[in-house]
């Protein structure tokens, strides 16, 4: 008796059954990569246009506040008070203008690398929250596939977001190039960090950011042992897929 369509329909064992879930997943792949390239060039069209606009308009105010100052009569010490109030938030603005540019796409991953890209974001994380953040790379990674180097970036910095600020926390993340790929190892004093990412349901999440990675042919683990928590990422190399 034949085969009907609906008894193979599920049926993983019949080989054309199977070229056919082959052919889907080769297409899910390339649109799921496909979105999250798109997802990316939006999120640096609206990189840019935050650093033209909000830039020169918060430039324009500091230089009128500046010249302001200059020209304030020494017997209203009000409103110095109240001018030097206004520099100082004008201040708190612009960092965190530029921390929201960074987080939707660092101008140092594509004019200098992964590596300078993450040296750069540990070290505000170290000054802002007092996080001990090592990076360990061979080098910068200037030539890396435009894919990987934003999957790996996005994995490092989410799981730094999910960090918990601690005096004596200390991160470490090593970026290695190996036969067939990157590898970049987050490890992490303290497992707190995994409970969070898993709990994140969200695209940062782990189940996010492993989807994120398994589009472009890499793998994503989380790990917990003795001596904390391990994330390990992995993304072949362009010419390897």
């Amino acid at each position: 008796m034949a085969d009907s369509p609906l008894s193979r329909e599920t049926d993983p064992s019949h080989p054309a059954d199977n070229e056919q879930l082959r052919a889907r997943e080769a297409e899910l792949t390339v649109l799921s990569r496909h979105l999250l390239l798109v997802a990316e060039e939006e999120k640096a069209e609206l990189a840019r246009e935050l650093h033209d606009t909000f830039g020169s308009n918060l430039t324009a105010i500091n230089m009128d506040l500046n010249w302001i100052a200059k020209r304030l009569p020494p017997d209203r010490p009000e409103l110095r008070e109240r001018l030097q109030r206004a520099l100082r938030m004008l201040g708190e603005t612009v960092a965190v203008k530029q921390e929201a540019i960074d987080r939707l796409r660092p101008s140092q991953l594509d004019t200098l690398g992964l590596t300078v890209a993450l040296r750069t974001h540990c070290r505000e994380l170290a000054n802002r929250t007092g996080v001990s953040c090592e990076v360990d790379a061979p080098e910068d990674f200037d030539a890396l596939d435009r894919s990987c180097s934003i999957a790996l970036f996005r994995v490092a910095l989410a799981a730094l977001s999910h960090a918990e600020p601690h005096a004596e926390k200390s991160v470490r993340i090593r970026v290695s190039r190996e036969e067939r790929g990157i590898r970049l190892c987050i490890r992490d004093d303290r497992s707190s960090l995994v409970r969070a990412m898993n709990a994140d349901d969200g695209r940062e999440g782990f189940v996010g950011l492993r989807e994120r990675v398994r589009a472009i042919g890499g793998n994503l683990q989380m790990i917990v042992d003795q001596r904390g928590a391990l994330i390990d990422a992995f993304v072949p190399d362009a010419a390897s897929r």
